[in-house]
């Protein structure tokens, strides 16, 4: 009747074709499964070879006639006597089992994991050199590697060449060592990778007190992992030291990262290639807590929270050449919120940068300055309170220098916001360098002081509030004195000119000359008694 479970079939006009149909009625008892709630085991006979599952626990039975057996193989919590593993190509090494952390790592191969000790294991003849595609994990209680008192070198060294180190979940304590002002710092980093090595992971790692070089430094190579690393207190005796230096390096990511209070940078790049950084925390830095610099090259500084980044630089997140002649091209720096720095909130000064929907606010510089930037775009930012009221800075600043004129760029739709006497003004271009930039829509309508002061040849001031003059500026004028204080080639129209008087007891009127095309504006004292400062502004 069945291939399976061979029911007999009655053949033909048999007459005990009913035997057959009782006989294969009996069977179905213990070839057909049960299936109840656990809870109602008992109501069922326990035929020799029925079978019952437990829908609720997922637990099986086979009836014995008198009872019922479970399977401990089944059930949600199944229990075996023993597992046969016939193959596992990631072999973990315990270096617990070794006399030193290197041993187990020169006894490891390709693919396998070594498990550092449990607590703290002071580093013997550091550093620990890793030279084959190895993962380094902390063990589950808690591992902590500790440089010995007046060690000088680094603790962990990443070998050249060397492809696929991980390094997880573990703490390095640096105990302040590494402080010969002898030895270059970079001879001195916590963690060093070598020139060549590339597809590095840094995870969950906590490093402490390095006194000099830094915490993590990448020296060449590509595809560099940095997550969820934290840093505390770097930097010994006004040594300088970084939470992360990166040289040479070819497509790094960093992000979810903690690190306070270093003498240094938080995330430094030379001569980067397609970087992104994000997401981070930098908290107390002496110098800028972002760098992008030297001849560096595409990439994004995403999400970051930087709070009062040092002196000793020239903002929070800096893009910048640092006294070489190439600069960094082709960056996003976004959504970043940089408040409470000691000068400024982003520094750029490079081609081709996107500073777009960051929060800059309370810092002791401006807010956003662009030196010497070209093709770039100060896009949907909010500037608020940056200046002091001893030194006020204007909310962003456009300037250029003896190298490289600040044109073409694009700042719109920013936000500045200045309750108090420490903003100079909302916009500000520095030097008459700054021309053929668009400024369009950008508001400054809770600013306190002057909103604008944006002048140089060919810029386009479109929709900003209030609106954008095309030029302002103070004069002081003697009795009878006057003074040419704007001139452009390439406007043709006659523009408005609107004065203020500061000081003074004198007249003054403006008066506007051509000569071969050029229109310029002069301011005159007319009183002829009195000296006069005036406050002038020329719009379209």
């Amino acid at each position: 009747m069945t291939d399976n479970h061979k029911y007999k079939t009655a053949k033909g006009n048999a007459a005990d074709w009913w035997g057959v149909y009782n006989e294969n009625i009996g069977r179905l008892d213990t070839d057909i499964e049960i299936r109840d709630s656990e809870s109602n085991l008992g109501t069922y006979k326990p035929n020799r070879g029925a079978k019952f599952l437990a829908l609720d626990t997922e637990n099986k039975f086979i009836g014995e006639g008198d009872r019922w057996r479970a399977l401990t193989t089944s059930g949600r919590s199944p229990t075996v006597d023993s597992v046969q593993l016939r193959s596992l190509s990631n072999t973990v090494i315990y270096a617990a089992n070794y006399d030193t952390i290197q041993e187990a790592l020169d006894d490891a191969t390709n693919g396998e994991t070594v498990v550092l000790p449990g607590g703290t294991t002071t580093i013997q003849n550091p550093p620990i050199l890793v030279s084959s595609k190895v993962t380094v994990q902390g063990s589950r209680s808690g591992s902590i590697l500790k440089l010995p008192d007046g060690a000088n070198t680094h603790a962990i060294t990443i070998a050249e060449g060397s492809i696929g180190v991980s390094l997880k979940d573990f703490r390095i304590d640096a105990n302040g060592a590494n402080q010969d002002t002898t030895i270059p710092r970079g001879d001195l980093h916590v963690i060093q990778k070598e020139p060549g090595a590339s597809s590095v992971l840094y995870q969950n790692l906590t490093i402490i007190d390095a006194a000099k070089g830094a915490a993590i430094a990448n020296a060449g190579g590509n595809d560099i992992v940095i997550i969820g690393c934290d840093g505390y207190r770097g930097g010994k005796n006004g040594e300088p030291c970084d939470f992360v230096f990166n040289n040479l390096v070819t497509s790094l990511r960093m992000s979810g990262c903690y690190a306070e209070n270093f003498t240094d940078t938080g995330m430094a790049q030379d001569n980067v290639r397609n970087t992104i950084v994000y997401g981070n925390i930098f908290k107390d830095f002496q110098s800028q807590a972002i760098s992008f610099v030297m001849d560096s090259t595409g990439g994004a500084i995403v999400g970051n929270q930087i709070v009062n980044a040092g002196a000793l630089s020239d903002g929070g997140i800096v893009v910048g050449p640092f006294g070489t002649n190439n600069r960094p091209t082709e960056l996003v720096v976004a959504n970043n919120t940089v408040h409470d720095c000691q000068t400024n909130g982003i520094f750029v000064e490079a081609t081709h940068v996107g500073t777009i929907g960051n929060v800059v606010a309370g810092n002791d510089g401006s807010g956003i300055v662009y030196r010497g930037g070209t093709y770039g775009g100060i896009i949907g930012n909010i500037v608020v309170d940056n200046g002091t009221s001893t030194t006020p800075a204007p909310g962003i600043l456009i300037q250029g220098t003896e190298a490289y004129n600040s044109v073409h760029n694009v700042v719109g739709m920013n936000v500045m916001h200045n309750t108090g006497d420490t903003q100079s003004y909302g916009i500000e271009t520095a030097n008459p360098t700054e021309n053929f930039n668009t400024f369009v829509g950008n508001s400054a309508s809770g600013h306190t002081r002057q909103a604008w002061n944006v002048s140089g040849r060919g810029n386009r001031r479109v929709g900003n509030s209030p609106p954008m003059p095309l030029a302002t500026g103070t004069v002081s004028l003697t009795p009878g004195g006057a003074q040419v204080v704007w001139s452009d080639p390439h406007f043709v129209h006659y523009p408005s000119v609107s004065l203020l008087a500061l000081s003074g007891r004198g007249q003054a009127d403006s008066y506007v000359t051509t000569d071969e095309g050029r229109t310029q504006i002069g301011v005159r004292e007319i009183g002829r008694e009195n000296p006069i400062e005036v406050q002038w502004a020329v719009w379209p």
